[in-house]
């Protein structure tokens, strides 16, 4: 075992040439993959990229603009249309997920009813999307503006975190919706 320490601060440097790269290997073996089962890997050059690996392949990199890349080494993950994988762009601070299967993304709120997503501008929410009732589906704006929550048999206005009656318009005086289908003929309208 090496130990490197003091009782202040204390580092190890890998030193290599500019367009040379160090690494440090995790092995279980003395020979071929074995060797470096694990890795981390620092590659100078153009790319500077660090990179991290299991199973002697690489899992996740951070590349020189701040990108932190999972399962994936390009950084066109939310253009792409096959393949999986994960991207944190660290300059515009995007997100982006591929999947090539099941979902792209699970958010699961594990108490009580409320907001699983909160959107926000410039820190203010401006909407959310949550469960209330235990199992019903909302999609909502802030506490000034309507949204709509999706019961087991029914769609109704929702707003300021509940549902409500007689208070919201669908469409407006110049966003009018064209044509409404239903089996009933329940739907009154004015000319």
């Amino acid at each position: 075992n090496l130990v490197i320490g003091n009782t202040g601060n204390s580092g190890i440097t890998i030193k290599c040439g500019t367009s040379d790269g160090g690494s440090i290997f995790f092995a279980d073996g003395d020979s071929g993959t074995a060797e470096a089962e694990g890795f981390i890997q620092y590659a100078h050059g153009s790319d500077n990229l660090m990179k991290f690996g299991t199973a002697n392949t690489e899992r996740m990199r951070i590349d020189n603009a701040g990108n932190v890349l999972v399962g994936t080494t390009s950084t066109t993950v939310g253009g792409a249309t096959s393949g999986s994988g994960f991207r944190i762009d660290g300059e515009d601070g995007i997100l982006q997920v591929a999947a090539s299967g099941n979902f792209s993304g699970i958010f699961n709120r594990t108490s009580s009813d409320g907001a699983i997503l909160s959107f926000r501008k410039n820190g203010s929410e401006v909407g959310s999307i949550g469960v209330d009732n235990s199992d019903n589906l909302f999609i909502s704006g802030n506490a000034s503006h309507a949204g709509f929550e999706f019961g087991s048999s029914s769609i109704v206005p929702y707003k300021n975190g509940t549902s409500i009656d007689d208070a919201i318009d669908l469409g407006g005086g110049s966003q009018r919706f064209d044509d409404i289908y239903a089996t009933n003929g329940t739907i009154q309208t004015s000319d």
